[in-house]
């Protein structure tokens, strides 16, 4: 998906693997954690033994995916949310001013569920990196949308205080 949207892979590799080493490599704090979970003290063989080692590894590996993807979905997601949601919330906002002029309610469902809803959108902005799935295209335009759509409604229901 990253490659179809003309995004340099090489030139993201490269600073993955830039910013893993300096934060993990170099600091020693993934040498410390294999070391820990290493079973060269325990003088065990055998499958339960190889278990912890194996499974350390596997989280690093899971922490280099999600700098990779955090940096994938800063160039790809990151520009069209900022670029959809700020005209989505002064259109919000501008409705909020009609209301208020024309002395309409503002609908308080429609502003919590959205609210709940903006706020699902970013915790999952913030999980999509470690999510264990294939990120794609329609994934992410479905949440652009959704994000523009609750900002939207948050906006335009805020309390008008009539």
């Amino acid at each position: 998906m990253v490659e179809n949207l003309n995004v340099n892979l090489q030139e993201l590799t490269d600073k993955t693997n830039k910013t893993f080493f300096d934060l993990f490599i170099s600091s020693g704090l993934m040498s410390q954690s294999e070391e820990f979970f290493s079973n060269k003290s325990s003088g065990e063989e055998g499958v339960i033994s190889n278990f912890a080692p194996r499974w350390i590894r596997g989280v690093w590996m899971i922490i280099y995916r999600a700098v990779w993807r955090f940096y994938a979905l800063w160039i790809v997601f990151f520009i069209p949310v900022v670029a959809l949601c700020i005209p989505a919330c002064i259109d919000g906002f501008a409705v909020r001013a009609r209301k208020k002029y024309t002395f309409e309610s503002n609908n308080r469902i429609y502003f919590y569920t959205s609210m709940q809803t903006l706020m699902l959108m970013l915790g999952l902005l913030c999980f999509l990196p470690l999510a264990p799935i294939p990120l794609t295209s329609s994934l992410l335009v479905a949440m652009i949308l959704g994000m523009v759509f609750t900002v939207w409604t948050t906006t335009s229901n805020l309390q008008t205080g009539t």
